[in-house]
């Protein structure tokens, strides 16, 4: 067999109780990668004054691997990043974060006093949400603000946070980042009116 354990009260008891931890080992030394799992069969054998008797029948048992997260900290923009964007700029503003070996991962922006639970806006991560970056543009960030009502050559105190998830359980990274997000003025075509030519 793959392993065998003795049941609790060194083998007295009628209940064998193991930890996740025992299991997530015993699964990982089988070469069972986070995420996978492994269809097993287990029974129990009794022993007394030297003789054994094994059970009469045997149980399947799917053992999964649960994927874990672990604490992430968030890389660029550095904390009190201050970023001018321009209206249909298409320089390149990159947001990136290690990894918390998450599925999946969401960018939240709020007001430097705002909470995360009623961000201005929620971004999936590049690739579906799977990269440890979010790629913008100046002009996409300030199309944003924009919508938000903020005018050119105002700025907004920002905070933004990236929250990792795998299925349901979500991880907060391990800080906030503030960022002053400025609209930049810019002059546009104008025509004279008077005195005519």
């Amino acid at each position: 067999g793959l392993a065998s354990f003795a049941s609790n009260n060194s083998g007295a008891d009628t209940v064998l109780t193991l930890t996740v931890s025992a299991i997530d080992g015993l699964l990982a030394s089988l070469g069972v990668a986070e995420g996978d799992s492994i269809e097993t069969k287990w029974t129990v054998k009794s022993f007394l004054n030297g003789d054994s008797l094994l059970a009469t029948s045997s149980f399947s048992l799917k053992l999964v691997r649960t994927k874990t997260m672990s604490a992430f900290n968030l890389l660029t923009p550095s904390n009190n990043t201050n970023l001018t964007v321009s209206q249909n700029s298409t320089t390149p503003v990159s947001i990136t974060w290690s990894s918390a070996g998450a599925n999946t991962y969401k960018w939240f922006l709020t007001s430097a006093t705002g909470s995360f639970t009623n961000p201005l806006l929620v971004l999936p991560a590049d690739a579906s949400g799977t990269a440890t970056a979010l790629s913008l543009t100046s002009g996409a960030i300030d199309n944003v603000l924009a919508g938000l009502g903020i005018k050119k050559g105002e700025t907004v105190n920002a905070k933004w946070t990236v929250y990792a998830y795998i299925g349901n359980d979500s991880l907060k990274a391990g800080q906030d980042f503030n960022i002053n997000l400025t609209r930049q003025r810019t002059l546009t075509a104008f025509n004279l009116l008077t005195p005519a030519n």
